[in-house]
């Protein structure tokens, strides 16, 4: 009896026939080599997917899972902490403390005020000249309203930038400073040695960068005169000898010699309105600032001059630089002043 397959529905059975691969070698020395024959453990439909695999295997193995990580993220892993530079401090206020000084750019050593011992021959506007600071901020850190009350001072504090002495309220922050004032909190921070941003225990604070003018604080230093320019009074007031002629001359101001090269500017030593400008073969490039008062300053000898005439000037602005111009030997800059017409001291009314 015989019973059909495809009656039972039965799928016949397959046979697979793995390929075979033929390796022929050549003849070595005229003598022939069997053919060695390989039998494959799959077919020839499964060949490329098991080429495939190997790959991808051989991959995985070579690399790990960075394969499957994109270029240019970098995954390795690091350590926040430097053993090696770590130093703990103490208590829990001093880790707070260097916390806030690092994040305000601050250094715990930085010296922000100068003592300077005074003496009441020397002038104020000297040591503003000398620190490259404004008079007024002098007298602003210093407390000081009237420049009269000097004598009475053997020294004071020189900060390292111009500023104003804020008194500090009970609503005052450090964020709220800098922002009224315009300035960075950091700078605030650093200016004052802060160790913590609570400002609630200080009666007073200082902020750099800012004309005490501006924000309302006054003195009498505008009834005075400042020094032109940084520098050293070479010649003085009143009768000099001539060593080449023997004749006696009286000398009508100042001459003064910068300190340096970089001293060179000259500034209004008061308030007031520019009423000449001209040149000559004596004072060379010279300029008169009338003041109130009568009061008249000559500025001779310089170099180049950057006002002109009906121009308004404040107490030391610059306008222009010393030189050699005119019957002068050296660089040097001729400072007069005139009340009511006739030549004064300058030392008597410079502060």
């Amino acid at each position: 009896m015989i019973i059909s397959l495809e009656s039972q529905k039965v799928s016949p059975r397959k046979v697979y026939s793995f390929p075979r691969i033929d390796f022929k070698i050549r003849k070595i020395n005229k003598i022939e080599l069997p053919k060695i024959a390989i039998l494959l453990p799959f077919n020839n439909r499964d060949f490329l997917s098991y080429i495939i695999a190997l790959f991808i295997f051989s991959l995985l193995f070579s690399r790990g899972w960075s394969v499957f990580i994109p270029k240019g993220i970098n995954v390795k892993q690091t350590s926040n902490f430097n053993i090696t530079t770590i130093n703990l401090p103490l208590t829990s206020v001093d880790i707070i403390s260097q916390k806030i000084i690092k994040g305000f750019s601050a250094r715990e050593n930085d010296t922000y005020y100068t003592l300077e011992n005074y003496h009441i021959s020397e002038d104020l506007s000297a040591y503003a000249l000398k620190y490259e600071i404004s008079v007024n901020t002098i007298l602003n850190v210093n407390n000081i309203t009237d420049l009269r009350e000097l004598k009475n001072y053997q020294s004071f504090k020189i900060p390292i930038t111009n500023g104003f002495l804020h008194k500090i309220s009970s609503l005052d922050t450090l964020e709220r400073l800098a922002e009224k004032y315009n300035v960075m909190v950091k700078d605030i921070f650093r200016a004052n040695g802060l160790s913590s941003e609570n400002i609630s225990t200080l009666s007073e604070i200082f902020i750099p960068g800012v004309d005490p003018e501006t924000w309302g604080w006054k003195s009498n230093i505008g009834n005075f005169f400042i020094y032109p320019v940084r520098g050293l009074i070479t010649k003085r007031y009143g009768l000099h000898l001539n060593n080449f002629t023997g004749l006696s001359s009286f000398f009508q101001g100042v001459n003064f010699k910068p300190v340096d090269n970089l001293s060179n500017n000259v500034s209004a030593s008061k308030d007031g309105k520019v009423s000449l400008v001209g040149y000559s073969s004596n004072y060379g490039n010279y300029l008169y600032i009338d003041h109130p008062g009568e009061m008249r300053t000559l500025y001779a000898h310089m170099e180049h001059i950057d006002v002109h005439s009906g121009e308004k000037v404040k107490q030391g602005q610059t306008i222009g630089s010393v030189g050699s111009s005119g019957f002068i030997g050296a660089k040097r800059l001729f400072f007069s002043i005139m009340k009511r017409g006739e030549t004064v001291d300058p030392e008597n009314y410079l502060f």
